[in-house]
């Protein structure tokens, strides 16, 4: 019996729980075996079927990515960068547990503050209900040598025991309340997941670049939305700005997708962040200037969905494949001639590329409605690039046109 010191609740009459904070050294004890999928061939029979069948083996990637968290985000001490913290993991026990209140011992304190007898032995089987991504990239990194980086942080944890009532648990219930916890959620729509997701470096950066004045003096940015309505007084949709974005560090192979990961070289991390976002405003400052009011214009073209994914692609093309490839009177040029394009609705360009134009009353043929698909976007990002002369300037370096190419598979 190991006294851990916790905060006691229950749920009904069936189930106690027990709030309290582990070191990430402690968990192995705490469970008596490594959770970690690499080592569930090890495990008792029941044990390992019940993770088998209900966790998900945590992929490489993505224990390198919570180890990458955990050193950039919550052992960093540089100011510049985001505070971290991690959900509480949760911990099922099938013994009825024993609990001593403070109060028990003369102290005059709440009864449900005490410390909890853990049960370390065999007999008491104790399984990783919830958290395995975190723990797994915190083990990892104690394998890696990282000692110091994990010692900078505690786990919060929730721990599920039995009541009187309810007797010692088997292992299947313990898979229920996982089963629980992971199938009876309600989902999120996407767009609230993203105005809440803080943790992604590119949403990150959408909100940054959404509260500089090229954005914010013109409207801001509409949160939670995939477009900005006729109604709303906001610049931009977080959706579109958030896919100019991903496709103005990243290229388009990134931009169309929803993912996190990216195959081959990242432009954007925590180093580059700071000059990722200096790039992008100025890009977007330059474009304002260079557009007068037109820049404004709602109605535009460059204020569609497409409209935003293509110059984030041109970005990509000018900060990214040709960074230090082209002098500054050339990109000065190529923005020029960006901003002379036609971007109304009446250019003829837009027929069969953005959707179908339609004549109007007065006899002229305007794009009503443009479409929102991937062809639409690299169409539309490759007639710039013919327009401007940057498919020449892409031409010229082999590797940049074969990154290009890689980009738009």
């Amino acid at each position: 019996m190991v006294p851990v010191p916790s905060i006691k609740g229950k749920y009904g009459s069936k189930l106690y729980v027990f709030q309290t904070t582990v070191k990430p050294l402690e968990i192995h004890n705490l469970l008596g075996h490594d959770p970690r999928s690499k080592n569930w061939s090890k495990l008792q029979p029941d044990l390992r079927e019940l993770y088998e069948n209900l966790q998900r083996k945590t992929d490489a990637n993505r224990s390198r990515t919570t180890a990458e968290y955990i050193k950039k985000r919550i052992a960093s001490d540089r100011s510049e960068d985001m505070v971290g913290a991690f959900p509480a993991i949760s911990i099922g026990m099938v013994n009825v547990p024993v609990f001593q209140s403070y109060d028990e011992t003369g102290k005059d304190i709440d009864s449900a503050i005490g410390y909890l007898k853990f049960d370390l032995s065999a007999r008491n089987i104790r399984v990783l209900l919830d958290g395995l991504a975190r723990v797994t990239g915190a083990l990892d990194l104690i394998e890696e040598g990282e000692t110091e980086v994990v010692n900078s942080f505690t786990f919060p944890v929730t721990i599920y025991a039995p009541t009187e009532k309810t007797g010692d648990l088997t292992v299947e219930q313990l898979g229920q309340i996982f089963h629980d916890f992971n199938f009876l959620a309600t989902p999120v729509s996407k767009s609230l997941a993203v105005a809440l997701d803080q943790s992604d470096l590119y949403i990150a950066l959408t909100k940054a670049i959404a509260e500089t004045p090229v954005i914010e003096s013109r409207g801001g940015m509409e949160k939670n939305a995939t477009r900005v309505t006729k109604k709303s007084g906001a610049f931009v949709a977080q959706q579109c700005l958030l896919k100019f974005i991903r496709g103005a560090c990243e290229g388009y192979n990134f931009q169309k997708s929803n993912s996190k990961t990216i195959r081959g070289k990242r432009y954007l991390n925590s180093e580059t962040f700071a000059d990722v976002k200096i790039s992008i405003e100025d890009y977007l400052e330059t474009l304002a200037t260079l557009m007068g009011e037109n820049f404004e214009n709602k109605d535009y073209i460059h204020h569609t969905y497409p409209g935003w994914c293509a110059l984030g692609l041109i970005f990509y093309d000018l900060e990214m494949l040709l960074k230090n490839r082209l002098t500054d009177s050339e990109k000065e040029d190529i923005l020029k001639k960006i901003a002379t394009i036609d971007w109304s609705r009446y250019n003829p360009n837009w027929d069969n590329m953005l959707g179908n134009m339609t004549q109007q009353p007065d006899g002229k043929k305007k794009l009503v409605k443009s479409s929102g698909g991937g062809a639409s976007v690299t169409d539309l990002a490759n007639y710039i690039r013919k327009k401007t002369g940057l498919d020449e300037k892409l031409k010229l370096h082999s590797n940049t046109q074969t990154e290009l190419n890689f980009n738009q598979e």
